[in-house]
């Protein structure tokens, strides 16, 4: 199991990833807006910060009326708390950490695809 630091290096490094794609591609092909909020959201939560929801929808690209969209079937899957401001439930912050070892492992070359 990673720590919490490397977890968080790792998240920004997937986010700084995707974010790259957009200077080679056209933006059309990439609709992962509440991917994007999540992995802000959990970016978020390993810097011991709070950020406003409107805040994330903002770095993620995502329009306002979407972005809500997409906070109502975030919170209906059990992955966002209610609020102004975007916290992951702790369902979700378990399946986080679960997703973002599993990166770190393979691309450590410690597991296999």
């Amino acid at each position: 199991m990673a720590s919490d630091e490397r977890r968080l290096l790792s998240a920004k490094r997937l986010c700084a990833g995707r974010s790259m794609r957009r200077e080679e591609f056209p933006e059309e092909i990439f609709g992962d807006y509440s991917w994007s909020m999540l992995m802000l959201a959990y970016i978020a939560r390993l810097e011991q910060r709070t950020r406003l929801a409107t805040d994330i929808m903002a770095q993620a690209g995502v329009s306002a009326a979407v972005g809500k969209r997409w906070l109502t079937f975030l919170r209906e899957q059990d992955l966002v708390l209610p609020g102004e401001t975007l916290q992951l439930t702790p369902t979700a912050v378990a399946r986080m950490d679960r997703y973002i070892d599993c990166v770190i492992e393979l691309a450590s070359g410690q597991a296999t695809i």
